[in-house]
């Protein structure tokens, strides 16, 4: 179990993620712009909230990072789906995949996820 000392110090914690994971960010939001709403439906607002922080490498709570970690749910969207491969940007789950930060941000809060667990014990 935490100490009160513990918990704060942990939210007191942030985090900047990999330029990989601001790229793969960056690539959604540039779809969106230059192909507009009506071709990239993708992500809700949050998702959309995420990729700008990743694009922009803002320092992440220890909170943001563990829901980016649970982002791995999703895993099977890291490819694009063969219908859209001359149109990425109309796959729904590539372009979220990428929005959060791809493999390179999923994996990264994943190890900061499982150090975290590791300190616990």
């Amino acid at each position: 179990m935490r100490t009160f000392a513990q918990y704060i110090v942990e939210e007191d914690e942030t985090y900047k993620p990999p330029a990989a994971a601001a790229k793969n960010a960056q690539q959604a939001i540039d779809w969106k712009k230059e192909h507009g709403d009506d071709e990239v439906t993708a992500m809700t607002r949050t998702g959309w909230i995420r990729a700008g922080q990743l694009a922009d490498r803002e320092e992440l709570s220890f909170d943001i990072v563990s829901r980016m970690a649970a982002f791995a749910r999703h895993k099977k969207n890291a490819k694009i789906s063969p219908e859209h491969k001359d149109e990425p940007w109309k796959d729904n789950g590539y372009v979220a995949w990428l929005g959060w930060g791809g493999d390179a941000g999923v994996e990264w809060a994943q190890k900061i996820v499982d150090q975290k667990e590791k300190e616990k014990e």
